[in-house]
């Protein structure tokens, strides 16, 4: 019988002990204390990235968080975000898809589910070696105020960055993204259309050259090709070439022509390679172009 996730306990981390993450001394107002239920480890918040957006995100808006968080997860990379409907749930939920660890840091105490409907949100990050954060009290309800107060906190705890994807002009993420500029760390966004309201900060936030404009995974991460920082528990059957092939996948869709000029190998060896990769499910043909197969919900 599955254990109760609220029977699971809840470590209290306080400020100055050796387990308080560095990350969050850089704030003005660090909380006193944070409450933990899950695998925690304060050291893994160096390699971690905040993915945060609109809570009524678009089509678009989905497949770009699927596509990034996929591609980022499958790079080691810890997914932060803030455990609301729209972007923050789609993020955390690509995450656990691409087999990587994500963090949700909650506006409410870790013994109340909000949305309701995140329950099973809640087990899988837990499941999946992920922890959820609160610096609230655990049955404390969340208001108005704790949202934009717990965004200081995805933002400080995210040492590689905030990527804002759709935020309207008023959006939560925008607030996030003022702690990420104010903490010096570094701000990423992308594009939408002139047309979309949900894009309008995002495109403002480019426009006045506050976030650094990302069209792909490579601006983000800048060695992104190398194939070194792929994540083990994702790929530990494949061999060398195989991670190189699946890192320049990851990057682009190609043809096999294109795949041989990226990775310096012949279309024969290149073949080879990608007949196993389609048959362990990593990698998904159409009309002779190959990419990265996205995991597809149950």
């Amino acid at each position: 019988m599955k254990k109760n996730i609220f029977d699971i306990p809840i470590e209290v981390i306080k400020k100055g002990t050796k387990k308080y993450p560095q990350e969050l001394l850089d704030l003005t107002d660090p909380p006193l204390e944070l409450r933990v239920r899950g695998a925690f480890d304060a050291s893994i918040f160096s390699n971690a990235l905040a993915v945060v957006g609109s809570r009524k995100m678009t089509r678009y808006g989905k497949d770009l968080v699927e596509t990034f968080v996929t591609a980022l997860s499958s790079r080691n990379l810890v997914v932060i975000s803030g455990f609301m409907y729209g972007v923050d749930t789609t993020a955390h939920r690509a995450a656990i898809e691409a087999g990587g660890v994500t963090i949700a840091v909650l506006a409410h105490g870790l013994n109340y589910i909000y949305p309701s409907e995140n329950k099973d949100l809640y087990q899988l990050i837990l499941d999946s070696g992920g922890c959820l954060i609160s610096e609230y009290p655990d049955s404390f309800k969340p208001q108005l105020w704790t949202y934009p107060k717990r965004n200081r906190i995805v933002a400080a705890l995210a040492k590689k960055g905030t990527l804002i994807i759709e935020a309207a002009e008023q959006s939560g993420s925008l607030i996030t993204a003022s702690y990420a500029d104010a903490l010096n760390r570094p701000l990423f966004a992308v594009p939408g259309s002139v047309f979309s309201k949900t894009s309008e900060g995002t495109n403002r936030l480019i426009k006045d050259a506050i976030a650094q404009m990302v069209l792909s995974i490579e601006d983000i991460v800048p060695s992104f090709n190398s194939g070194s920082d792929i994540a083990p528990t994702l790929f530990e059957d494949i061999n060398k070439d195989e991670k190189a092939l699946l890192a320049a996948l990851s990057y682009e869709e190609m043809n096999i022509d294109e795949i041989s000029m990226k990775v310096s190998k012949t279309v024969t060896e290149i073949g080879s390679h990608l007949t196993m990769l389609s048959l362990r499910g990593m990698v998904e043909e159409t009309n002779g172009v190959y990419r990265i197969r996205t995991v597809k919900k149950k």
